[in-house]
C-alpha cells in the first residue's frame, strides 16, 4: 500500500474489450494521474465503472501494481480491498448464506410434503365419511 497525493488527473477514456470467459463485449473507464510523491514523472492508471472520485490535492491509499509492456514499466493504482485484500471473508459469508438457504429450502420442502400428506389424509377421511353417510342414508331410505 502506498499513500499518494494527486497533482494532476488526465482525461477519462473508455476501454472496450471482449470478455474471454463469456465472449460478450464489456467496457470500463480509465484515467491517468500524477502524484507529488513521484515528482510528476510517473503516471498511474486508475480504472472505474462510471465516475471516479479522485480529486487533485487529495491523498489516497492505493495498491500499486507494476506491469511491463514493450520494455516500459506501467503502474496501475487500485483502492485496497476493505477486508484486507482477500475476498475470503466475503466468500465465506456467501457460502454460509447458501448453506442456510439450502437448509431452509429442505425444511420448507419437508413441511410442504407434510402438509400435502395431511391434506391427502383429510380428503381420504372425508371420502370415507361420505361413503359411510351414503350407506347410512341408503339404510334409512333417504
Amino acid at each position: 500500500m502506498e499513500k499518494l497525493t494527486i497533482t494532476r488527473i488526465g482525461e477519462p477514456k473508455k476501454v472496450d474489450f471482449i470478455d474471454k470467459r463469456t465472449g460478450h463485449p464489456k467496457s470500463f473507464m480509465k484515467v491517468g494521474f500524477l502524484t507529488s510523491e513521484h515528482g510528476g514523472e510517473r503516471w498511474f492508471d486508475f480504472t472505474f465503472d462510471e465516475n471516479h472520485s479522485l480529486k487533485v490535492g487529495e491523498t489516497y491509499e492505493f495498491e500499486i501494481i507494476p506491469r511491463e509492456y514493450n520494455g516500459k514499466t506501467y503502474y496501475t493504482a487500485k483502492f485496497p480491498k476493505k477486508n484486507g485484500g482477500s475476498g475470503s471473508e466475503v466468500l465465506h459469508e456467501i457460502n454460509v448464506l447458501k448453506t442456510t438457504l439450502g437448509k431452509h429450502s429442505f425444511i420448507l420442502e419437508a413441511l410442504y410434503d407434510h402438509l400435502l400428506q395431511g391434506q391427502k389424509l383429510r380428503e381420504k377421511k372425508e371420502a370415507e365419511d361420505d361413503a359411510l353417510f351414503a350407506k347410512h342414508d341408503a339404510e334409512r331410505g333417504w
